[in-house]
């Protein structure tokens, strides 16, 4: 497939407000999206574009075309990822420090424990006139656990 096939196809896609085109780095083909979007440092409005998707000459029209998903999704996650903050700060950004976050990977957060002496919640009571079945239902009449007998109601 040559990268004019390729776009041929990619012309046939579309998606929310992504551009989807096929370039070249030397003799390799790839796929970028571009979109228009705010810079979320400068907030000055601008074209953004992805990462590069490199592409084979000898993939099929539905590998290519999920590959356009697959560069879609991790857009979209890209993007959500750059507007999640929490205190005003995108903690889960994707221009994050390789390097900073593998430091802060020693420090973890935990769960406080569990205090095993609490006594565990009681279950509601059952509304009056709810049949009870079972072992317990049989044991309260005072039959005992293979008793085959009507079970009265509360």
């Amino acid at each position: 497939m040559t990268a004019d096939d390729m776009r041929e196809i990619l012309a046939e896609v579309e998606c929310s407000d992504w551009t989807f085109f096929v370039a070249m780095d030397g003799t390799r083909p790839y796929l970028q999206l571009s979109y228009d979007e705010s810079d979320v440092v400068t907030g000055e409005p601008a074209v953004q574009h992805t990462r590069k998707w490199f592409l084979s000459p000898h993939m099929t029209r539905s590998e290519l075309v999920q590959t356009a998903l697959k560069a879609a999704l991790t857009s979209a996650e890209h993007r959500v990822r750059e507007h999640f903050l929490y205190r005003g700060r995108a903690v889960f950004g994707p221009h994050l420090n390789v390097d900073k976050l593998w430091e802060m990977a020693e420090e973890r957060s935990f769960r406080a424990p569990v205090d095993d002496t609490a006594p565990p919640p009681c279950a509601p009571p059952r509304p009056r006139g709810v049949l009870r079945r079972g072992l317990l239902a049989r044991q309260a009449v005072g039959r005992g656990p293979l008793a085959r007998s009507r079970v009265p109601r509360d």
